[in-house]
């Protein structure tokens, strides 16, 4: 990197055991893995990411994440299509969604949908590109009837173990999927991050990862939508959404 993203500067680590003198991190500024390997460094940059420090560096990032594959195995399989219409997760409590905290001046913007020449008449399910952590996919299916957000199985098997490794446990039930009762193996977070090619928006999201495989591999739900004040236009075929350098429109 040629450019100072203020990243913590960490301490020079010791060589371990087994650790091999030829690889070099230079985050670390030492031997015993590469940069492209360093847990440490992808912690930061998603730190950053968050916070919006590299807001200006998405298009870049593109390069630099790892595609969701659909059929990893070369094979034509079809992936048999679920029927997602409402899935109900842990819901807040009424005076918990009565508080929000401060909001920039920034999301305030207007959102206006464009003319459509004879009226919109799109009906087709609003699919879009996202990047998730530092996986790309080009499946995100936003879903104004769902309460979770969900990673589904075929998208999750191809993490990182150590990323397959932060799932965590949980002890309820999804409701209303497939009009069945399913209990998801664990939630796990990631930042999200959402870009016409002009203007970005990342947003830390909490989702469950489903038991189930899909024609999608991530759905957004309103929990996200409403975190990131999000309009959506079945009609337009497009999502609308306020960044610090203007709207965001995604068709």
């Amino acid at each position: 990197m040629t450019e100072n993203h203020d990243f913590k500067a960490p301490k020079p680590m010791s060589n371990k055991k087994g650790q091999d003198p030829n690889l070099y991190c230079d985050f670390h500024k030492n031997t015993g893995h590469l940069t492209d390997d360093c847990i440490s460094l992808r912690q930061e940059i998603e730190k950053a990411l968050k916070s919006g420090k590299l807001g200006h560096l998405v298009k870049n990032v593109r390069k630099e994440t790892r595609q969701i594959h659909r059929n990893d195995n070369g094979g034509q399989k079809k992936v048999r299509r679920l029927e997602t219409q409402m899935v109900d997760g842990p819901r807040r409590s009424a005076k918990s969604q009565g508080k929000r905290p401060f909001e920039p001046s920034w999301q305030e913007q207007q959102v206006i949908f464009s003319v459509v020449r004879g009226g919109p008449r799109a009906t087709r399910p609003l699919v879009i590109t996202g990047i998730i952590g530092h996986y790309e996919t080009d499946y995100v299916f936003i879903d104004p009837g769902s309460t979770a957000d969900i990673i589904y199985e075929q998208c999750f098997d191809q993490f990182d173990p150590e990323d397959m490794a932060c799932l965590e446990p949980v002890d309820y039930p999804l409701s209303g999927f497939c009009n069945e009762t399913v209990f998801p193996p664990g939630q796990i977070s990631f930042p999200v991050t959402l870009s016409d090619g002009k203007h970005s928006r990342t947003t830390n999201v909490n989702f469950m990862v489903m038991p189930v495989k899909s024609r999608h591999d991530v759905l957004n739900g309103r929990e996200t939508q409403g975190e990131m004040s999000m309009v959506t236009s079945t009609p337009h075929s497009a999502i609308y959404f306020p960044t610090e350098t203007g709207v965001a429109i995604i068709y």
